[in-house]
């Protein structure tokens, strides 16, 4: 079964550009497909096995924002 992250989850984020603390967060939206800063909006997004990457962003509670690889799901 495929892991997803959805708009509302609970997600653990390495902050700091995955150099500092890592924080439970709230995600508020998901951006795919950001490159050159233009990407799309979606309610969710599939993890793939060897994780996200630069190309997903996601605004956080906390006004945080976060690229894939800084993310990591939970249980919720």
């Amino acid at each position: 079964m495929a892991i997803k992250i959805k708009v509302g989850d609970t997600v653990l984020c390495k902050t700091g550009f995955g150099q500092g603390p890592t924080k439970r967060l709230v995600v508020e939206s998901i951006q795919i497909n950001c490159k050159n800063k233009d990407g799309k909006y979606v309610n969710e997004v599939e993890v793939p096995k060897g994780g996200l990457d630069r190309s997903v962003i996601m605004d956080l509670s906390e006004d945080t924002w976060a690229y894939g690889y800084q993310i990591k799901p939970t249980n919720n």
